[in-house]
């Protein structure tokens, strides 16, 4: 016997390819021992059982054996002699071997999972007087790359390499065809058997017929592979040698084919879930010049803005955090939600509205943060000291104060509110800031009216905005300032 370097599957010594998985044989040099190791029983690693020489797979558990070949490499190979029919009794063949219900390969009777593809056996019934008689002086066929050849006559030739498959249950009047190594093929009409039914034949007018239940699968090898190569599909579990690959039919390659391509791979689908979803808003873009510049559609039902993430992204704004703040839908209604605590987002407002102890406002190129100031500190006394009232301006009860933000993350210059209304613009108002140019003549006024402050923009031509705090929901037409970018929010 000749022990397969791939699959480790036991072949004759006449064999030139391995019966099991079709790689060729290296045959040893004529007297030499066969190796010691191919009739040592093995192992399994999995359950510990021992195994009788020549099993691909453990008798009691399935597992795959590993077996280490120890053929010669590099043995010149001679041709061998053909190969005669086995003279062993048919009947004793028959009951010896089970038939796999996946690979249709034979199997010694005993043996719990097939030797072929690994798939549990069927329990092994005893034979019946019926079936007995029926094989009687009989040999089973040998099967040609899974198909059973009509007419020994027309079957005389074969290409170079095919494999013959297992044997399988087949009609009585089939000849049995033997292959030899050198591609040549001889066809030895067999005894005169007892005629099967006419209704186990496929009818040749209905070529479509199915074949009868529990005759062997005839497997077609996929296009472009040699007849009588078996198929395979590799697993994350294979092990080139300790298991051999079961064919496959055309419906399993076919589902494989599927699985690994896919549905509609390569062609755009027409799914009703990718066409363009509708417009639900637009964000237009305002230059400095106060002109529209480009439009930005918003589709989705949460748009995100910020430097690298986010539907709408400004990558060369460093005032932008990665991803800024984030417009959504709630009850039908837009909001806009600050994501980031650094620079946050302002929203323009037109009418006058109140203003909160902390709220920072932007007005051209100024952000000043407002403080209510408390009574201690609003309610000043003058100072003696050692005796002597400090000399200075005169005091004023002040009730708030804007403090000048700048990029140093500092506060610079303190403005303390003690009029009931105060003014600031460019150069106009009780504070002016001349070297704004994105600041009107008079910009912003801030009031003290029934113990509320009030702020409210004057007109200006930039506008005046407030910073908002968490969530703030929006209206058609309103202008956001966020980083160094000015959008102005539409419906749709």
């Amino acid at each position: 016997m000749i022990v397969c370097s791939n699959c480790s599957n036991e072949n004759p010594d006449s064999f030139r390819f391995c019966q099991a998985c079709g790689t060729p044989l290296s045959q040893a040099a004529p007297g030499a021992p066969a190796p010691a190791a191919a009739h040592q029983p093995f192992t399994c690693a999995k359950c510990n059982t021992e195994n009788p020489a020549g099993m691909k797979f453990c008798k009691a558990c399935g597992s795959p054996l590993v077996v280490q070949s120890t053929l010669p490499t590099g043995a010149p190979i001679t041709p061998p002699p053909a190969v005669s029919p086995a003279s062993s009794s048919p009947d004793t063949a028959r009951a010896s071997m089970v038939a796999c219900a996946s690979c249709s390969g034979q199997t010694p009777s005993g043996y719990k999972f097939c030797q072929h593809c690994g798939a549990p056996l069927p329990t092994m019934q005893a034979p019946t007087a019926a079936s007995a008689s029926t094989g009687a002086g009989a040999t089973p066929p040998t099967i040609i790359g899974g198909q059973v050849p009509k007419d020994p006559a027309a079957s005389t030739q074969l290409p170079e390499g095919s494999v013959a498959g297992p044997a399988s249950d087949l009609p009585e009047s089939a000849a049995r065809t033997i292959i030899d190594m050198d591609g040549q093929m001889m066809a030895q009409q067999m005894a005169d058997h007892q005629a099967a039914p006419q209704a186990q034949q496929p009818s040749p007018a209905n070529p479509f017929a199915q074949p009868p239940s529990g005759a062997a699968p005839q497997h077609t090898p996929p296009a472009g592979m040699p007849p009588g190569q078996p198929s395979a599909v590799m697993s994350p579990d294979f092990d080139p040698d300790a298991a051999t690959v079961p064919p496959q039919t055309d419906e399993q390659v076919a589902r494989e084919g599927e699985r690994t391509i896919g549905p509609g791979a390569g062609v755009a689908s027409s799914q009703p879930g990718d066409e363009p979803l509708a417009v639900l808003a637009r964000l237009v873009s305002v230059r400095r010049d106060g002109s529209d510049g480009e439009q930005t559609e918003v589709r989705e039902e949460a748009f995100d803005i910020g430097r690298s993430q986010g539907q709408l992204q400004f990558n060369d704004d460093p005032y932008l955090a990665p991803r800024h703040c984030r417009l959504f839908l709630r009850d039908g209604a837009w909001v806009l939600q600050d994501l980031t605590t650094a620079n946050g987002v302002y929203r323009r407002f037109t009418q006058p509205r109140p203003l909160e102890d902390g709220e920072q406002l932007l007005l051209g190129k100024q952000v000043l943060k407002f403080e209510r100031l408390a009574t201690h500190e609003a309610d000043l006394a003058p100072a003696v000291e050692h005796g002597v009232m400090i000399f200075g301006s005169p005091l004023k009860s002040p009730w708030g104060r804007l403090k000048q933000l700048t990029v140093a993350g500092i506060y610079r210059d303190v403005y303390h509110c003690d009029r009931p209304q105060v003014t600031f613009g460019r150069e106009d108002g009780d504070v002016v800031f001349p070297d704004d140019e994105f600041m009107s003549r008079k910009h912003m006024a801030v009031s003290f009216v029934d113990e509320k402050v009030l702020v409210q923009d004057l007109g200006s031509s930039n506008g005046t905005f407030l910073k908002i705090d968490g969530e703030v929901e929006l209206s058609a037409g309103d202008v956001l300032r966020l980083g160094d970018q000015l959008l102005r929010f539409e419906l749709a």
